[in-house]
């Protein structure tokens, strides 16, 4: 087999080693500081809309809980990325893309520390689009 045949070959098998790059949210992808920051954020921008955690986060407005099965239901096999976008375009309901992506990305650090998924040692970086893509939501191992 030729040098060349073998890169061609080689080259053909990128896509998957890609794929391979996948993560979990398992895997510590968010600081406790910025789910502290996002604790803040969700205090005064989403309580008043989404549910409670036993009287500790908000009020039973009309949104969905961001916690537990509600969560689950609808992010499970999605992506940070996916998250963060979706709150970016559409919340708060009344002013959305109102707030800064950084505070964005601690508001979806929050829920993730809500929804028992660990702290990491490092933010999660909204800066890094390609990035958030391959953090996928997932069933506890």
């Amino acid at each position: 087999m030729s040098r060349r045949c073998l890169t061609v070959g080689l080259l053909a098998l990128l896509p998957l080693a890609v794929e391979a790059q996948d993560r979990s949210v398992w895997e510590g992808v968010y600081s406790d500081a910025q789910a502290d920051q996002g604790q803040v954020l969700f205090a005064a921008h989403c309580k008043a809309c989404h549910a409670d955690v036993a009287g500790e986060v908000g009020g039973h407005g009309p949104a969905p809980a961001v916690f537990g099965e509600d969560f689950e239901f609808r992010w499970l096999d999605s992506s940070v990325l996916d998250i963060l976008d979706t709150m970016r375009q559409t919340m708060p309901e009344a002013a959305p893309n109102s707030l800064s992506v950084d505070e964005y990305a601690a508001l979806t650090a929050y829920i993730l520390r809500l929804n028992g998924y660990p702290a990491g040692p490092a933010p999660l970086d909204p800066g890094n689009r390609s990035l958030l893509g391959e953090i996928y939501v997932e069933p506890q191992p």
